[in-house]
């Protein structure tokens, strides 16, 4: 039986704060508030863009594309467990500990 085993280097990671960060400054554009529900998707996009420039030119395509997903996947899990560890109010501001 042939296995196929997909690689995504560990580095990729450090891409997932800065697609969090970028979504987020995006939801604070007024004109994309009728969109909000489908930034998930975005970050699934984006997180494939990312993974094509980030890998190097010799990665295949399919390993390519399944690190984008799991960077876009793990930009939009990051935002969600921050904000269930309730550091961000409801208005997705930072609250201060005073």
């Amino acid at each position: 039986m042939d296995e196929t085993a997909i690689n995504v280097p560990a580095s990729l990671v450090a891409y997932i704060p800065a697609i969090t960060i970028l979504l987020q400054f995006l939801k604070s554009i007024p004109a994309l508030e009728k969109v909000k529900a489908y930034f998930p998707l975005f970050a699934v996009v984006l997180g494939i863009i990312v993974g094509f420039f980030a890998m190097p030119a010799e990665t295949e395509v399919v390993v390519k594309i399944v690190g984008g997903i799991v960077l876009g996947i793990g930009s939009s899990g990051l935002y969600s467990g921050v904000k269930s560890a309730g550091i961000l109010n409801s208005s997705n501001e930072y609250e201060d500990d005073e």
